[in-house]
């Protein structure tokens, strides 16, 4: 081949580098959208347990309208907090690379070469697929983040106000 001569397929060492280098890539996406979800459970656990523990004090003091106020914004960002949670995890289109399901009934008759260029295209689909679906993903848990420490400010301002009010 004449060194000017544009290539249309890649070299075989530059096949077998990429592949190697790949061949993982999806299965740890897989693992840090399951470390999202993770971090998404907890978050929302502990802005319940601030909620929850909210409520149970409510009927012992009497309450201000200034007070009141805040406890309501803290509801508000609870239910934010919850809808955007719930939403992140709800289940994703994300893409593997195990292809166990198809080497042998496509690629039976393929040399290997042209499987691994195969499952390298379909290696690249897949993470681009998934880096969108993690890149949404980990915007909700920002999003539940700030929803869940707006919801404890509000408590910490309610409780505060509850604390130290002197109007019923």
């Amino acid at each position: 081949m004449d060194d000017n001569t544009p290539q249309t397929e890649p070299r075989q060492d530059t096949l077998d580098f990429i592949f190697e280098h790949t061949k993982h890539g999806p299965e740890l996406q897989l693992r840090d959208a399951e470390a999202l979800d993770a971090k998404i459970v907890q978050v929302l656990g502990v802005a319940s347990v601030v909620i929850g523990l909210t409520a149970l004090g409510i009927g012992r003091t009497a309450i201000s309208t200034h007070a009141l106020v805040f406890l309501v914004l803290a509801l508000v960002a609870y239910v934010v907090m919850a809808v955007f949670a719930l939403s992140a995890l709800q289940t994703f289109d994300f893409q593997r690379s195990s292809h166990g399901d198809i080497l042998w009934n496509q690629y039976w008759q393929d040399d290997p070469e042209q499987i691994k260029h195969a499952l390298v295209a379909d290696i690249a689909r897949a993470y681009a697929n998934n880096k969108r679906l993690l890149t949404a993903k980990s915007g909700l848990l920002f999003i539940v983040v700030m929803s869940a420490a707006a919801e404890v400010l509000f408590v910490g301002i309610f409780v505060v106000a509850t604390v130290f009010s002197t109007s019923p």
